[in-house]
């Protein structure tokens, strides 16, 4: 038997404190050089305080009021000029590219309607994708003109 062992098991008579353990807890044994279990609400033990107030392992420390910002302005206001002016411009490229799109739709199904091909191409696709492209960028050239 090691030195720093009861001499009798847990639970046997004989070997059952009369007080709490240091940790906090009824019957529990104690050894040398052991750590003692924290009890809940022990400053830095990761418990919640018992107060519930604070930070867990801060008894009597309250949480800080949520910072909510004041109002704010969109952010298109708050850029620079030259920001702004280069989304003006992007949104003019978007308008002038989905115009592109849109006629290349408009074309190709002309095209397949004149031609004497029993087929008949319907290039929905590009139409669409021209019309999303020109509201796209109009609303970007309207809200940074």
């Amino acid at each position: 038997m090691h030195p720093s062992e009861p001499s009798a098991p847990y639970g046997a008579p004989g070997n059952t404190p009369s007080s709490p353990a240091p940790g906090g807890y009824p019957n529990q044994p104690t050894y040398p050089n052991q750590a003692s279990y924290p009890t809940p609400g022990q400053a830095g033990t990761g418990y919640p305080p018992q107060n519930g107030s604070g930070y867990p392992g801060q008894t009597g420390t309250a949480y800080p009021p949520p910072a909510y910002p004041g109002p704010q302005q969109p952010s298109y206001l708050t850029m620079s000029p030259d920001a702004r002016n280069a989304l003006a411009q992007r949104g003019q490229r978007f308008m002038v590219f989905g115009a592109l799109w849109l006629a290349a739709g408009v074309v190709i199904t002309l095209f397949t309607f004149a031609s004497d091909s029993p087929v008949v191409v319907v290039a929905w696709g590009p139409v669409v994708y021209g019309i999303y492209r020109i509201i796209r960028g109009f609303l970007m050239y309207r809200k940074n003109s």
